[in-house]
């Protein structure tokens, strides 16, 4: 749509929403959300209005006529044989079903009423995390176990996790990754080779766990068996990692302080076993309409993957609402081209340099656009540069490229969505200047953008100089 004073615009499906109170949601910040046999429920830490539930833009907030006694809620989770676990932090734990709330105390064993996380088991299981004190209890057959932590955790649980095999893992505030065997916590601190950091978020695959911590200025996974730092120098799009949902289909969709990305499982795998050291984030932001949010950690579960598929975040401003299946690969690599040459900050070459509403300067440089062209380059150049683009309507701040200066660089650098390249002053010698799409799926080398250039120079000739290419 093209207007007038508002530029282009383009109208398409939405697949990700931000629902908060102007949607009907009776409260703006959510810690915890969960979908039961019928809607989904979120929660918050309020002695007003803490709980809701509904669906797309039909909420309505809890109260004593749906049967609960109300409570700060802290955090929500499916019950396995139907209803709803709440967490609360200050009335222990609620069971609401049928319109009916049980709870439990201290009185019935659990020792604090101050719970932080849940972890609704496939067997039927619930695993509690508490505040004041910090422990962790299994709730088994009606009766409370507290499992000793080992002597080094400090810290509160934040994160569960569990595995197809019936693993359990938990993930700690004071950067301790744990696993749950037997009735047996163990400290997996052999295996963590960084230093302590807050574990936030984790999710599992297969039987293999990836825990995502938020520490200050890197985030690490956790997969089997060992520990791997992960951050934005391997292609995350965020260090600081929040929250964290797998989408089923090879995605892992994760949200931070800059928003919500997605990467692909197996790149991420590839990272941690050391068979790749590149990784490709895709964001979503301003081009899927979403405003800036703030996601949470302090409960779990904050995110939760529906029996539809649909993905939900809890944030300070809402629920977060992601459709995974309406989002497709483009296999077609959009068209790239290198636009401008600058020679020490000097343009000396322009694609389409030729157009008629080029300035008289510009009109008289060398035109990139035809095929062939050398550029040379004088033997007292000090650094050359390269900016370069490519023609995507449908998410252009997800184009990612890679490029090398051939007979230079030995391998591809990877540029993210970095549009420019720089080289210091180049030995004499012919060298081709080349940039392909780094898309997520393979692209081919038809859509590979090139530029050819010479550089010379002088070296000494009993006293004089001789040129030489």
């Amino acid at each position: 749509m093209g207007t007038a004073g508002g530029g282009l615009n383009r109208l398409r499906t939405r697949a990700i929403d931000l629902i908060g109170t102007k949607a009907g949601l009776p409260f703006e910040s959510v810690r915890s959300v969960c979908q039961d046999a019928e809607d989904w429920l979120c929660g918050r830490p309020c002695k007003m209005v803490s709980l809701a539930r509904g669906h797309g833009d039909a909420w309505r907030a809890v109260t004593a006529a749906d049967g609960w006694p109300g409570g700060n809620a802290s955090c929500v989770a499916p019950a396995h044989e139907g209803g709803v676990w709440i967490g609360t932090r200050d009335r222990g734990l609620q069971l609401w079903q049928a319109g009916k709330v049980q709870e439990w105390g201290q009185r019935e064993g659990l020792g604090s009423l101050s719970i932080r996380s849940l972890l609704p088991a496939a067997n039927g299981d619930l695993w509690i995390a508490t505040d004041n004190p910090s422990r962790l209890w299994l709730f088994k057959d009606g009766a409370f176990h507290e499992l000793p932590l080992p002597a080094r955790v400090r810290g509160i649980i934040r994160a569960f996790a569990e595995g197809v095999d019936g693993m359990i893992w938990a993930g700690t505030s004071d950067g301790q990754i744990l696993r749950i065997q037997g009735g047996t916590v163990f400290n997996e601190l052999a295996a963590q080779k960084a230093p302590h950091i807050q574990c936030v978020a984790c999710t599992q695959r297969r039987t293999e766990a990836f825990g995502l911590v938020m520490p200050g200025g890197a985030s690490a996974a956790w997969h089997g068996g060992t520990y791997s730092r992960i951050s934005l120098a391997q292609g995350l799009y965020d260090d600081y990692v929040s929250q964290m949902l797998s989408d089923g289909q090879g995605g892992l969709w994760m949200t931070g302080n800059h928003g919500l990305f997605q990467v692909r499982l197996d790149e991420l795998t590839a990272v941690a076993e050391g068979r790749s050291s590149h990784l490709r984030s895709n964001v979503y932001g301003r081009g899927e309409g979403l405003p800036s949010m703030q996601p949470v950690y302090d409960n779990t579960p904050r995110a939760w993957r529906g029996n539809d598929g649909q993905l939900w975040f809890a944030t300070r401003k809402g629920v977060l609402m992601v459709q995974p299946d309406k989002f497709r690969d483009n296999p077609i690599p959009p068209a790239v081209f290198v636009k401008e040459v600058k020679l020490d900050d000097q343009p000396v070459a322009l694609y389409d340099s030729h157009f008629p509403l080029r300035a008289p300067g510009e009109s008289a440089l060398l035109d990139l656009q035809t095929s062939g062209v050398m550029l040379q380059l004088p033997p007292w150049h000090a650094k050359i540069e390269f900016a370069f683009t490519a023609l995507s309507f449908n998410s252009p701040e997800n184009v990612q490229f890679r490029y090398r200066l051939k007979k230079f660089d030995t391998e591809w650098i990877e540029a993210g969505t970095q549009r420019i390249a720089k080289y210091p002053r180049l030995p004499a010698g012919r060298y081709e200047f080349e940039v392909p799409p780094a898309m997520r799926l393979a692209c081919g080398m038809k859509k590979v953008s090139t530029c050819l250039l010479r550089s010379s120079h002088f070296s000494g000739n009993h006293g004089g100089f001789a040129h030489s290419w």
